[in-house]
């Protein structure tokens, strides 16, 4: 009973974590629009973006870093589903999908180092 019990106890708190995690994507934004940007991301932080795109219309996003650390970029639909993402180990990535609806994306930018980076973003 024990272990029924634990193991339903960490599943429930991987369902709140989860859950934690899509609220942030969605209230923790910037908006990117069809150009480009420079921001910054702190050492070990995740900086999030909103891109509205259109369904059946190739969509993509850009990071160009500054050199000093990995960054590593996501693409999140509107349920949190993962849906591209570039993890190598440079800092500069490129995302690319065919939106299945119109509507907003999650963009989030990873940065492993320990000094902070700044990054050109860019959406098309």
């Amino acid at each position: 009973m024990k272990k029924l019990f634990t193991i339903l106890t960490v599943a429930v708190s991987f369902f709140a974590i989860e859950s934690a995690h899509a609220a942030t994507i969605e209230n923790n934004h910037e908006t990117v629009a069809e150009d480009s940007k420079t921001e910054r991301v702190s050492a070990g932080d995740i900086e999030y973006f909103t891109y509205h795109a259109t369904a059946g219309v190739e969509a993509s996003i850009l990071i160009i870093g500054d050199g000093d650390t990995d960054l590593d970029l996501y693409i999140f639909d509107c349920n949190a589903n993962l849906i591209d993402e570039d993890t190598d180990t440079l800092d500069v990535c490129v995302c690319r999908w065919t939106p299945k609806y119109t509507g907003d994306y999650y963009v989030a930018v990873k940065n492993l180092g320990n000094v902070y980076n700044e990054f050109t973003i860019i959406a098309e």
